[in-house]
């Protein structure tokens, strides 16, 4: 019950850093951005962030603009996956690319990319320069893996028998990934050793396979 009510107390600092955080301009770019959060999420990859990092004895005031973009990319990734594999709904309500049209969510979902790079840049009023600088540099590591583990699946799709090695290389990549460095970062924010934050890194992996799983 401690972890759940922690979870809640933790997306709803999430929920409202987004809230802030994406313009609240009336054009279909920021009106489809704000739209594919409306039904929303479980902010898993975001609370287990914070939960690391205070868990680890830090300020988890520091990991909240990296919280808010750990979202911010999952979701843009979740739109464009969306039009990739067709799909119409999403959480019970119509995806944003059946709403908006298929161009807008392309660009819906770039546009989200780019605000969660933003995101991170502002943790430079909580963190050194060079912490910005290494976050950012693990972080771009990362989604370049989820946009390989994305491709691999159009690949595997092909495939008329599909190896478990092949499909666990493809989740870890896809998903464990994120949730990995949700994990390893919230440590990195907190001080910890770099072999602590590896071993968190292959945790969220593992994680990660059985949450899809």
């Amino acid at each position: 019950m401690e972890i759940e009510n922690q979870f809640k107390k933790f997306s709803k600092i999430v929920n409202n850093g987004i809230i802030n955080f994406l313009p609240k301009q009336e054009n279909n770019l920021y009106e489809s951005m704000r739209y594919s959060f409306s039904s929303g999420g479980k902010r898993l990859r975001p609370s287990l962030c914070l939960l690391t990092c205070g868990t680890l004895g830090g300020d988890i005031r520091k990991a909240i603009p990296l919280a808010v973009a750990i979202e911010l990319i999952h979701n843009a990734f979740l739109i464009h996956d969306d039009i990739e594999d067709g799909d119409k709904i999403r959480r019970n309500l119509p995806t944003v690319w059946m709403k908006y049209g298929i161009s807008e969510g392309i660009n819906s979902g770039d546009g989200l990319i780019l605000k969660a790079y933003e995101s991170i840049l502002n943790s430079s009023q909580f963190l050194k320069h060079e912490q910005v600088l290494i976050l950012t540099k693990i972080f771009t590591n990362v989604l370049i893996e989820i946009v390989e583990g994305q491709n691999f699946e159009f690949e595997l799709k092909h495939k008329n028998y599909v190896t478990e090695d092949e499909y666990m290389n493809m989740v870890e990549k896809k998903t464990g990934m994120l949730i990995g460095f949700s994990l390893s970062s919230g440590a990195f924010i907190a001080g910890c050793s770099p072999e602590l934050q590896n071993e968190l890194m292959e945790y969220g992996k593992k994680l990660g396979l059985a949450f899809q799983i």
